[in-house]
């Protein structure tokens, strides 16, 4: 509050008139963060929302209507395109984007957006949705994302990715409760994740700018009252957390809060630091542009004190008699390595990729896993009670945009000297096994990655039932 002002007014004749001093106020208390909901301000230099909707409205509209001339003409010169099906990805820049899309517009088709929100960010601005795509033989369902340029006085999609596809139609795990399985996350120090439901108006008091140098983040604290009672029951509790080797630590789950992180353009840094104004954002206002471009990727999450938990990637309510499985891994030998490649390339989602691979020209030969000096990343994971031992192989390989780019994985056993799948052997996916155990004793492994989990399907393979991956605006092309 401001202080008080003490004044004498002066009457007709020059003399100081009879007034009562105010009295003075107690001062105003500092804003309880249970209580002090006010909205989050705007982001600086965003575009008018009114035009960003009619850009999403006239995309939705040319591929309702099959009117593909109408549909690359929303399309940025410096455009990039990252298009997932199912578990398989593809990158793409401006012209091979619209190549493939053209083979799309042959067949009539059904789009639409649910869930909009539309974030202003400096210079631009993104637009996050869930997109419903279906044509005759084919749905899919997922978040997506446009980040939407002002180029030449119009607008224009700079980027588009589908940041997950589920085809419909498929059976799907679920995710553990949280007092069996406990993502630890990043959030400018280790954190155990809480959920990925959040509402938004639980949230309160001011931002507090994380991290701005790479991964950007923002935090905001929560109306606990609001929670789900499975959430508020972990609050003060006690867990276990466990790395690649088994446990490490036990710390208490302290107070949670809603978490927004975001990989952002270089352009949005640059006017951070003040690149094009000379006028360099203030933490604050950074806060603001991280929480609108990470909303997409919004979670629960909660500090961890206790001992030092170096290494740790998930927990559990501690108290549990029976330890977990847990596999740790082991660089493959060369015979381990050659064995496992043997397997990995004999799978019909690898014959996929090769033929791919293949109609970039005659230049495209050998196995793709190995192009441009590529190697596939092969490790042994093994249970100490049992014996047990999996292997996993991981490729990448090519530059993608107008180029070949493929990245797929494989989880394998070993049983009777031979190695079976246990992944999806036609589509497989694209992940990097942190650390592997069995929750529930029930045979059936877990896959930890980063910022996720995946758990056996009920019609096979895996599938990610935890994604708390950051919305990534950057280019690659």
């Amino acid at each position: 509050m401001p202080g008080v002002l003490l004044s004498a007014a002066c009457g007709d004749d020059g003399e100081p008139s009879s007034v009562t001093p105010a009295r003075p106020t107690d001062p105003e208390p500092d804003p309880d963060p249970e209580l002090d909901a006010t909205p989050i301000a705007t982001p600086l230099d965003g575009l008018p929302e009114g035009r960003v909707r009619g850009l999403l409205d006239a995309w939705l509209a040319a591929q309702n209507a099959g009117d593909f001339d109408a549909y690359s003409a929303l399309y940025g010169d410096r455009f990039e395109g990252v298009k997932r099906s199912g578990e398989r990805t593809y990158h793409y820049a401006r012209e091979p984007w619209l190549d493939d899309r053209r083979r799309m517009f042959a067949r009539p088709m059904q789009v639409s957006a649910e869930d909009v929100r539309i974030a202003r960010v400096a210079k631009g601005a993104v637009i996050s949705f869930e997109q419903h795509w279906s044509a005759a033989t084919y749905q899919d369902v997922g978040p997506k994302n446009l980040i939407v340029v002002e180029e030449r006085g119009e607008l224009r999609i700079g980027r588009e990715e589908m940041r997950a596809s589920q085809i419909l139609g498929r059976g799907e795990a679920g995710a553990p409760a949280l007092a069996e399985f406990l993502l630890v996350v990043d959030v400018g120090g280790p954190h155990v994740l809480l959920g990925v439901d959040v509402d938004e108006a639980s949230g309160r008091g001011p931002l507090t700018l994380v991290q701005k140098q790479g991964l950007a983040a923002a935090t905001r604290a929560v109306h606990v009252p609001a929670l789900d009672e499975p959430v508020r029951a972990m609050l003060g509790a006690e867990v276990e957390l466990f790395g690649t080797g088994g446990a490490v630590c036990r710390v208490t789950v302290g107070e949670a809060k809603i978490v927004h992180r975001v990989n952002p353009h270089f352009s949005t840094v640059q006017t951070w630091n003040g690149l094009f104004d000379e006028s360099p954002r203030d933490d604050e206002q950074i806060a603001i542009d991280v929480w609108e471009l990470g909303a997409a990727g919004a979670f629960l999450a909660a500090e961890i004190s206790g001992d030092d938990c170096a290494g740790a990637l998930w927990g559990r309510l501690a108290g549990a008699e029976e330890p977990p499985a847990v596999f740790a891994p082991y660089p493959a030998d060369p015979g381990q390595t050659r064995a496992a490649l043997s397997a990995f390339r004999g799978l019909p989602g690898y014959a996929l990729v090769t033929t791919d691979f293949r109609g970039y020209g005659r230049a495209y030969r050998g196995p793709w896993d190995a192009h441009g000096g590529a190697r596939a990343a092969v490790y042994r994971w093994r249970e100490a009670t049992t014996g047990r031992t999996l292997m996993t192989v991981r490729a990448r390989a090519g530059a993608g945009c107008a180029d070949f780019s493929a990245a797929q994985w494989g989880l394998f056993e070993e049983v009777d000297g031979s190695l079976s799948p246990r992944t999806d052997e036609t589509a497989p996916g694209d992940y990097e096994a942190r650390s592997i155990i069995d929750l529930d004793g029930d045979g059936l492994v877990e896959v930890i990655i980063a910022d996720g989990l995946l758990r056996p399907s009920a019609d096979g393979g895996y599938r990610q039932v935890i994604d708390v991956t950051p919305p990534y605006f950057d280019c690659d092309c």
